[in-house]
């Protein structure tokens, strides 16, 4: 028997994610068995819980942040915070958005077959796990770049909360050499036509210009370990030979 004194949404959340679990059904068929079953039917849901036992089920009854959809539900419900904020507030929310996906993906090996960098400084800003793009499109490109917000965009909103400019675009700057590297609008977002962004559009938020990253593929990268690797032995090889031309044996 499960009572509900305060919350009846939320109880019925919780004991649809036990049947879920346990029976192995998704959440459409436990909810036909529970309503045959039950004195009261459980209706009372909202879009917030159904989206969260759909996502359990789906992704085999655990956070797994290596699901797009999984990361867009975190997106969307981090968009609609911070619309629903005071720019001043930005900081907070993208604060929390970063450690709950963090803590997701801790949990799991994510493949990340390419990285980018600023084209100034050469920092890491994010890698292919973090665009926003359908996926069943994998061979088409765009010439924009969207993607998930990230930790050294929290400069950027603090600095959009200073801007007596009442435009709903602020820029997006690289933290370490402060250069423009897109922007971002919360309010409108920015629309796309292609078909790698079309199904997107209310997850467009954080626009990077190609222009201003450099991109880094995992075969680029295990290269240019290899070559610092090969570099290293090399040097030590050179000193080596230097240091024994030097001694002298005796002969």
């Amino acid at each position: 028997m499960v009572q509900y004194d305060y919350d009846k949404c939320v109880c019925a959340t919780i004991v649809s994610a036990y049947l879920i679990k346990k029976y192995k059904k998704s959440l459409y068929v436990t909810l036909l068995r529970v309503n045959r079953l039950a004195n009261n039917p459980f209706n009372d849901f909202n879009n917030g819980f159904q989206m969260q036992l759909i996502l359990y089920y789906e992704m085999h009854y655990r956070l797994d942040a290596s699901k797009s959809k999984y990361r867009y539900y975190l997106l969307n419900n981090c968009l609609n915070s911070l619309l629903g904020s005071q720019i001043q507030e930005h900081r907070t929310v993208l604060s929390s958005y970063l450690k709950k996906i963090s803590k997701a993906q801790k949990k799991v090996t994510l493949k990340k077959t390419s990285i980018f960098r600023c084209s100034d400084c050469d920092r890491y800003l994010f890698s292919n796990i973090n665009v926003i793009r359908d996926q069943r499109y994998g061979f088409l490109e765009c010439d924009r770049i969207f993607i998930e917000p990230r930790k050294w965009m929290i400069q950027s909103l603090v600095n959009a909360a200073q801007d007596p400019e009442e435009s709903t675009v602020h820029e997006l700057c690289c933290d370490n050499c402060d250069i423009r590297l897109g922007e971002f609008d919360i309010v409108r977002k920015f629309g796309c036509i292609c078909l790698l962004h079309k199904n997107f559009e209310d997850y467009l938020a954080f626009k990077i210009n190609k222009l201003c990253v450099k991109r880094v593929e995992k075969v680029d990268q295990i290269k240019s370990l290899f070559m610092k690797l090969w570099d290293t032995i090399d040097s030590c090889i050179e000193s080596i030979q230097l240091r024994i031309e030097t001694l002298d044996f005796g002969f």
